[in-house]
């Protein structure tokens, strides 16, 4: 970023008569470096407009607020609200810029398929992608004011708690490509229903442009309704059906990775994944996808894909020092990726010379519907003949009866209240042969777990 106050006056229609140098945003004293924007943000727990003196000890240039604090001799811009103001200035820095921009939302596997985006557009050209999953309304344009000047292509990650959010995310990022890797449960507890869920999902299609393209699996829930929130644009349709614009096939699962095909206008090409889940090769697919429609040769879009690395807590294999797998996918826990995640043990397991262990905590905001779905994926656990269910918390009892009620023995069945007892029995018991799943919603805290077993072997 190359501006000046004077510059991020006008933005805001605004005159300030000030050169000096703005090089970045920041909305936090501990982080900002000299030259730095600061945006002055209220929050819930702590107030910006408190840190302007150290903001300018740190070498701020000025800052963005919403109340001038005439005490401190920092020059400041009076906007009316400064998170606002943030998705405003990452917009104009867009609109001039001009890249690729590939965003990206979903209720589950959002972030991995973000990740694997950036290895496809990484490949041969520059890529700047959100860090972690600052997907939010002050997380995104920071994304997009962090970027190179000179970048090639922009990946942005949406996320959302309500309606209403995605459709400001993309009015801020105007995207060139929108993925929707899928339409799941997670936010029941907010939205009420699915269908809800699936209107506030599909407002990253609506706001597309006529010129820019929409991606989507071919068995996405809502189909209905996510075809027409993209009749206005083009369309990118991935699956294993041969009616598919980018047809998956020929997935093979193993112990550490999935390989597969991938046939394009009648060209095909193998692709790698270093992930043992077989719906990571429809994430490899979707991005891919977002190359193929970027002008990146099919491929080139899968090699820069085979470069990908699962990030730690969503589904990275990991080894024990004894050589036992363990499935790391501790970071979150919608319904349908559950399941999903269970599916990939079973696969696993297939190969596995010991035993299989699906280690589970518990899901959060699912409503009403919390014990509905422990209890599904308690069955799921029993019907696909896993060795042994480790339920891990009080709130995921719902575990054990699903795989009682479907016929699992008991004694294959161990429960722990906290994640450091659950850990220092397995640790114990896990043989050489066996592979492990760890996976529960972030604040279960089952990522100790992973830790304990793994330490510092990856």
């Amino acid at each position: 970023m190359h501006l000046t106050l004077s510059d991020v006056s006008k933005i805001f229609g605004q005159s300030l008569d000030n050169t000096a140098s703005v090089n970045s945003v920041s909305i936090d004293t501990r982080t900002l470096t000299s030259g730095a924007l600061f945006a002055a943000i209220r929050g819930t727990k702590v107030d910006g407009h408190d840190y302007l003196l150290i903001a300018k000890e740190r070498g701020a240039s000025g800052a963005t607020v919403e109340t001038v604090n005439t005490s401190v001799d920092l020059p400041q811009i009076c906007v009316t609200n400064t998170v606002d103001a943030l998705g405003v200035l990452a917009n104009w820095v867009r609109k001039q810029h001009a890249p690729n921009v590939v965003a990206i939302t979903g209720s589950y596997g959002k972030t991995t398929t973000k990740d694997m985006v950036a290895s496809v557009h990484g490949y041969a050209k520059s890529c700047h992608a959100t860090l972690g999953n600052f997907n939010t309304e002050i997380g995104l344009p920071l994304t997009i004011l962090s970027a190179p000047d000179d970048v090639n292509t922009l990946v942005l990650e949406m996320g959302m708690r309500g309606s209403g959010q995605i459709a400001e995310l993309v009015r801020i990022a105007e995207p060139n490509v929108g993925v929707i890797t899928n339409i799941g449960s997670a936010h029941i507890e907010l939205l009420k229903t699915p269908e809800a869920i699936g209107a506030a999902k599909t407002e990253l299609f609506r706001g597309l442009s006529p010129d820019s393209v929409a991606v989507y699996p071919s068995d996405i829930a809502f189909r209905e309704l996510v075809d027409s929130s993209a009749s206005h644009c083009k369309r990118m349709i991935v699956g294993e059906s041969l009616s598919c614009d980018l047809v998956v096939s020929n997935v093979r699962i193993g112990r550490l990775e999935t390989t597969f095909t991938l046939t394009y206008d009648g060209e095909a090409t193998n692709a790698t994944v270093a992930s043992p889940a077989r719906f990571a090769a429809l994430n490899g697919a979707l991005a891919v996808a977002t190359g193929i429609v970027s002008g990146i040769p099919l491929h080139d879009a899968a090699a820069g894909l085979a470069n990908w690395r699962p990030s730690e807590g969503r589904m990275r294999p990991r080894s024990m020092p004894n050589g036992a797998v363990v499935l790391s996918d501790a970071y979150n826990a919608a319904p349908e990726a559950m399941l999903a995640a269970v599916a990939v043990l079973a696969e696993v397991r297939s190969q596995a010379t010991g035993e299989s262990w699906a280690v589970l905590g518990e899901m959060r905001e699912l409503g009403v519907e919390t014990m509905q779905w422990h209890q599904a994926v308690g069955e799921a656990v029993s019907n696909s003949e896993i060795d042994h269910l480790v339920v891990v918390g009080s709130e995921a009892s719902g575990y054990r009866t699903g795989a009682l009620m479907s016929g699992m023995n008991p004694d294959q069945i161990h429960s722990f209240e906290t994640a450091s007892s659950a850990a220092h029995v397995l640790q114990q018991v896990i043989g050489a042969g066996d592979v492990v799943l760890v996976k529960a919603s972030r604040a279960a805290g089952l990522d100790h777990i992973v830790d304990a077993l793994c330490g510092g072997v990856s």
